[in-house]
């Protein structure tokens, strides 16, 4: 992943660059229908990093930002960092795969740069 020019990042663990200012585009910042304008307003100003989530019940809209985001300022997949999140139901080691191919399916991509848990605690 490659950060844009003045993009403060970290390096994690597995050697992967993450920028530290990203955007959130769960409630109230990016309520669904908003959030494909917060999205294509952020990359566009720079922000390389988009915080995503199925709960927000958002990320189809999100992914389809990225999409016309990544063609409309002629930047690869790697030039963004995107992290999604495992939310409380789909712990059970045997629901994570089909949540994540779920999310990967909604953002319209084909790997995220992280996957959290959202909280730990399971419903």
């Amino acid at each position: 992943m490659a950060a844009d020019a003045g993009q403060r990042t970290v390096r994690l663990s597995n050697g992967a660059t993450m920028p530290l200012l990203g955007l959130g585009t769960g409630p109230p910042w990016s309520a669904k229908g908003d959030a494909a304008a917060s999205v294509r307003a952020a990359l566009s100003c720079g922000y390389r990093h988009i915080d995503a989530a199925p709960v927000y019940g958002n990320e189809v809209e999100v992914g389809e930002a990225i999409g016309a985001s990544l063609r409309e300022l002629g930047l690869s997949r790697a030039a963004i960092f995107v992290t999604s999140k495992l939310f409380n139901s789909e712990h059970d080691p045997a629901h994570v795969h089909a949540a994540c191919a779920h999310t990967l399916a909604d953002l319209g991509l084909d790997y995220l740069d992280m996957y959290l848990i959202h909280w730990p605690q399971q419903f």
